[in-house]
């Protein structure tokens, strides 16, 4: 369990290589080297992304009145491969190694050959744990059978919000990020009186305290209100099928599908979604202040040409971008 604290102190990420997308908590990406100065003390999760390279996860705690460092060692993802995830029933929230993957049915891409960590969350039954052997070059499949908690100790509560893309915080500890379509499953929780908290850039924070009770499930479904003084960027929220591509914005790399970008410049951009075997979507968006942007690719498979005769076979992504603007 992650510990929350009032007091406040210093983080500093590095990376090695330099220059990869670090987070903290799902949101403040900067480029490490990064300081983050002023955060609250305690437990925080810290990512790092960088194209070519594997995901890096850790939680590390801040002391109060301290300055600590995290330095990212990324491995380079020379053997990857895929994993299909089904599940019956389906909509369970999938998590990688402790990242968020998508839900149940899906497939992830650009994973790292070897062995993984699975965990699926599905309000109303019990997470499912298990681990996967991924194979290089080729795909992996788990059809997990969830069984129904039965004489249950603790409740669940299902997260969603308008516009989606928000980091959720349960009792100040960051569980996750809002999807679109995709409620955000909170399983495993004491019964007794929780606060739900959710951020995102340009609008106020919500707050909301649910009642948790053994076998019951609670509903939060937040709708952000724009603040009164925005920025000048919007946010986007970005994602892929199959999930786990590489996403580079104005050439950048900022992460891996699905992917939630609180902050993002107001103006025109260009996005880029990348997955080995797959070929590659690329767009061009104008964002405004406090506006929030949605992009969904379907990626098809890369071309294998199938020679009849001088006529060559070939497939293409398909995608579809919806966007969401806060009057």
């Amino acid at each position: 369990m992650l510990e929350p604290s009032t007091e406040r102190g210093t983080l500093i990420v590095t990376t090695s290589p330099a220059g990869a997308l670090v987070t903290i908590d799902g949101t403040g990406g900067q480029q490490a080297p990064w300081t983050y100065g002023d955060i609250p003390s305690g437990s925080h999760v810290v990512r790092a992304f960088l194209s070519g390279f594997q995901p890096y996860l850790t939680i590390v705690n801040v002391p109060p009145g301290s300055t600590i460092t995290v330095d990212a060692s990324l491995l380079p993802l020379s053997r990857i491969g895929a994993l299909q995830v089904k599940s019956n029933p389906g909509g369970a929230d999938i998590y990688i190694d402790g990242f968020y993957s998508g839900s149940t049915a899906t497939t992830v891409g650009n994973l790292a050959a070897g062995e993984h960590f699975v965990t699926l969350r599905l309000a109303g039954y019990q997470d499912w744990l298990g681990t996967v052997d991924i194979p290089e070059n080729s795909v992996a499949f788990i059809d997990a059978r969830l069984e129904v908690a039965s004489a249950p100790t603790t409740g669940d509560i299902l997260v969603s919000s308008n516009p989606p893309g928000a980091a959720v915080f349960n009792d100040e500890v960051y569980v996750g990020n809002t999807m679109p379509d995709d409620a955000l499953d909170l399983t495993g929780l004491l019964p007794g009186l929780h606060t739900i908290r959710l951020e995102l850039q340009n609008y106020q924070d919500f707050t909301v305290q649910v009642e948790v009770e053994a076998g019951q499930i609670r509903i939060v479904d937040a709708d952000l209100v724009l603040a009164t003084n925005p920025s000048q960027s919007g946010s986007l929220l970005v994602n892929s099928d199959p999930q786990g591509a590489n996403v580079f914005l104005d050439n950048a790399c900022i992460g891996i599908t699905p992917l939630s970008v609180p902050s993002v410049t107001a103006g025109n951009h260009t996005l880029l979604i990348r997955l080995a075997g797959y070929t590659d979507y690329s767009t061009a968006f104008t964002i405004a202040p406090g506006e929030a942007v949605q992009i969904q690719a379907a990626l098809g498979p890369a071309a294998t040409p199938i020679n009849i005769g001088i006529l060559t076979l070939s497939a293409a992504a398909v995608a579809m971008i919806f966007f969401l603007r806060k009057k």
